[in-house]
């Protein structure tokens, strides 16, 4: 038993393309700040070294990395460039 509401997918589009029609600056708005946030995450993902496999597997599960991974990765580099 599911104890909170979750709209079906034809009433989020439904929701969707009512906001779109009547709110066109703010849908614009929002959607512009999920794409700029979801494609900060992936290119963070992206500074990792991780396989091909990995990396679909972290982007899929909508993880962000920690700082620890990003700031790791930095040093790696840093350390790559000096040998």
């Amino acid at each position: 038993m599911e104890l909170y509401y979750q709209p079906t997918k034809s009433k989020k589009m439904n929701s969707i393309e009512k906001l779109k029609s009547n709110q066109p600056e703010l849908f614009e708005t929002v959607f512009n700040t999920g794409v700029a946030k979801e494609s900060k995450r992936i290119n963070n993902w992206l500074k990792i070294d991780l396989t091909r496999a990995e990396l679909i597997t972290k982007i899929n599960s909508n993880e962000h990395p920690s700082e620890a991974d990003l700031f790791y990765a930095k040093v790696d580099k840093q350390m790559k460039q000096i040998k």
